[in-house]
């Protein structure tokens, strides 16, 4: 096996790198970002920037988690910063912001050319600042060498929102409120993510919803394999609505995580089907306030990502996201899942 060291290559040449310079079974290690690009023996190129390693504390907490995360936006925080085309701070007056800038990471977001920035409100979540999600409104990572990096292997993301309310109650069939919402829509992706008509982002990570009927709200997953017939569904005959938690009238805490076959991660996790216990392609698994929780499994081995869009259809307030490029061990889902569900007035299962 050879290794080969090279200077910072990443972007649309990564691939020439390793077709021009390397035999099968080669890697090439970038020594100046860790990037670390492979060759299989089917004669794919895949790469990792691997931003999994270190430690992350979680602002004002004692939280710490494995590896840190690539973003962290938190609308309630001022570290995550609002501005406006002037660079100018836009918490105060909530006019023409045009800028998010995360607290943790260096992605700062805008509005993609096709759609509008969402809107900064007080008191829109448990009393905290939100951004309100219509129709076209999205954030979408500006810097095109983020966007043209793939990310892949394993994920993790929190995302605090709340979908916006069409019906007064499960029974009722009347749309209320329609005005600027969407019944269908995109909560988070690839810069380039959108919903299709069969099979949603390929091997992009992601999550899209839809409101079924006024008896089902689903939250559907992107990525390999995934389609329409996959999804965590949320209605008035199962969980946490029988125990008196209605996830239409607060926050859903959801945490998605992805892992591969690329990493040799052995995943497994509670599920209404049968646990996956060993690696044989990648794992998706879909936990919205750790009462619906479902897994699915794909012969494929990694999914990707292209820099980060949240929203691009509209119809939710976000409170909180966090993503991580690495999968987070049980407890520590479980601790920021309860933060976080604490924090911003949702619900987290303890069992």
């Amino acid at each position: 096996m050879t290794t080969i060291n090279i200077s910072k290559y990443i972007s649309d040449t990564k691939q020439n790198i390793l077709k021009s310079n390397a035999n099968e079974n080669t890697f090439a290690h970038a020594v100046d970002t860790n990037e670390l690009l492979l060759k299989l023996s089917t004669g794919w190129t895949q790469w990792r920037f691997d931003d999994s390693t270190g430690v992350y504390q979680l602002p004002d907490t004692s939280i710490v988690t494995s590896g840190l995360p690539l973003t962290h936006i938190d609308v309630s925080d001022t570290r995550t910063e609002m501005t406006n085309h002037h660079n100018m701070n836009a918490r105060d007056k909530k006019t023409d912001m045009r800028r998010v800038t995360p607290q943790t990471g260096s992605w700062i977001m805008s509005n993609a050319t096709n759609s509008t920035m969402p809107t900064l409100h007080d008191n829109l979540l448990n009393g905290r600042p939100g951004l309100r999600f219509l129709q076209k409104d999205s954030l979408i990572t500006q810097n095109i060498n983020v966007r043209q990096r793939v990310y892949h292997g394993e994920f993790t993301m929190f995302m605090v929102f709340k979908l916006h309310k069409y019906f007064n109650g499960w029974d009722d069939n009347t749309l209320q409120n329609r005005v600027g919402r969407t019944l269908t829509g995109t909560l988070w992706g690839s810069s380039n993510a959108h919903l299709g008509s069969d099979n949603h982002g390929g091997e992009t990570i992601g999550a899209w919803f839809d409101h079924n009927s006024n008896t089902d709200l689903h939250l559907r997953p992107m990525g390999n394999s995934s389609n329409q017939s996959q999804y965590v569904r949320i209605r008035n005959s199962n969980e946490p609505y029988l125990s008196g938690i209605d996830l239409m009238e607060i926050p859903i805490v959801l945490c998605m995580q992805y892992s591969s076959k690329y990493n040799g991660i052995t995943f497994a996790d509670e599920t209404s089907r049968a646990d996956i216990t060993s690696p044989g392609g990648s794992t998706i698994s879909m936990n919205a306030c750790n009462y619906q929780t479902y897994a699915w499994a794909s012969k494929y081995s990694v999914n990707t990502m292209n820099g980060l869009r949240i929203g691009g259809s509209g119809g939710f307030d976000l409170g909180e996201f966090i993503l991580y490029n690495n999968t987070l061990p049980r407890d520590e889902v479980h601790q920021i899942g309860s933060h976080l569900a604490n924090k911003w007035g949702s619900v987290w299962n303890q069992d």
